[in-house]
């Protein structure tokens, strides 16, 4: 299963170089904790490779979510119920062949960074409920049918984005302020609902 230690005994893990295959959910932070993560193989999950509930501080680096299935999928890899809080970071990562790469639901500023998704319906997705403003530092979205979709309130701050969608690269249905400071995008793939009041900053 990999290596495993308390960080902070009673509160804390590290968990490095661990995989975990066919589960209904692969790991499950469930509050309270604050968790490093690092080196995790997580594949064809059936529902979640990594869901947080309750307030955690949760650093994820080098964290692989993978469906061989792609395509016909409704899982998600990384989910955040929408009263989770706390800290969110996710860096040096991959996401592939998923429902939902990367679904944020709750109020949580979260960086990622130098991390790529690819083969999923939605890439990366900010749920209606959040208000949080989120960074995405070097990043690239390939062969996803949506690369990005803001349906919160906060903004994104988005520097060294590479965007390849199959339908749309960038959707904002609420009052989202996209901010795509670097990268590439095709701007004929960015959908702005005839309802929201969110932009699209380039």
């Amino acid at each position: 299963f990999g290596d495993y230690s308390q960080a902070i005994p009673g509160k804390g893990v590290i968990l490095s170089n661990a995989e975990i295959t066919d589960a209904n959910v692969g790991l499950e932070i469930n509050g309270g904790v604050l968790a490093d993560i690092n080196g995790l193989d997580i594949d064809d999950v059936a529902q979640y490779g990594v869901i947080t509930t309750g307030t955690n501080s949760l650093f994820l680096d080098g964290l692989d979510i993978s469906d061989s299935g792609a395509g016909a999928n409704s899982n998600y890899g990384f989910y955040t119920e929408s009263l989770s809080a706390g800290v969110q970071q996710i860096s040096n990562s991959a996401f592939d062949g998923l429902g939902t790469a990367i679904y944020l639901t709750n109020d949580v500023s979260t960086t990622i960074s130098s991390t790529t998704v690819s083969n999923s319906d939605f890439g990366l997705r900010v749920g209606a409920q959040s208000s949080a403003n989120h960074i995405v530092d070097t990043m690239t979205l390939s062969n996803n049918d949506v690369g990005i979709s803001a349906e919160g309130t906060g903004d994104l701050a988005m520097n060294d984005v590479s965007l390849n969608s199959i339908t749309t690269d960038i959707e904002i249905t609420d009052s989202s302020t996209v901010s795509f400071l670097d990268g590439s995008v095709d701007q004929a793939k960015v959908s702005i609902s005839s309802t929201a009041t969110g932009t699209f900053d380039r």
